[in-house]
């Protein structure tokens, strides 16, 4: 009867726009490629009441910057996301919300590299994509994202996937893997 969802504006660009155009990229894809795209983004909560009622609520705004990726904790208890809060200040970071009280605190942060599509894993820790391996594809100016994991607070950050070009959509199959 709940569903977490994202709205934004057009990301732009080709389909790795999310990556393109880091805080220090020199290449600017994103501007280029679609003169609409824009910031501002929320993280969004829809109800399906037993009598048909639809009730959508906004649990978190971000005006200067552009909410994705959102993955429910085992538990049910939070919201992982991801989230830049600006166009040239600020790149992708995993932030974590709990449902109950709405607090949001961030997990990973830095310039340079984005960190998203996170998703939780059965152990406690979470698995994304990050561009930190601070590569390029080899036909395009777009940064290479690879596969990471941190602990739950965003702490020990371990690379796990070593691909040349992108590795996208981490999904945590029913037997754990």
């Amino acid at each position: 009867p709940r569903i977490v969802f994202t709205k934004h504006f057009s990301f732009g660009g080709s389909h790795y726009a999310y990556t393109e155009d880091l805080s220090d990229s020199a290449y600017s894809e994103r501007e280029r490629s679609n003169p609409d795209y824009r910031m501002g983004a929320s993280l969004c909560l829809l109800q399906l009441d037993a009598d048909g009622t639809t009730i959508v609520e906004t649990i978190y705004e971000s005006t200067e910057g552009i909410v994705r990726d959102p993955d429910i904790s085992y538990d049910g208890q939070r919201i992982l996301f991801s989230c830049r809060t600006s166009n040239t200040e600020d790149d992708f970071h995993l932030y974590e919300m709990d449902i109950a009280s709405r607090a949001v605190r961030q997990l990973t942060d830095g310039l340079s590299f984005a960190d998203y599509e996170g998703v939780y894993l059965p152990n406690g820790d979470i698995l994304f994509n990050s561009t930190r391996c601070v590569q390029i594809v080899d036909c395009w100016w777009t940064d290479v994202s690879n596969l990471y994991t941190c602990n739950a607070d965003g702490q020990q950050i371990r690379r796990t996937a070593f691909d040349q070009v992108h590795t996208n959509y981490p999904t945590v199959m029913e037997d754990g893997r």
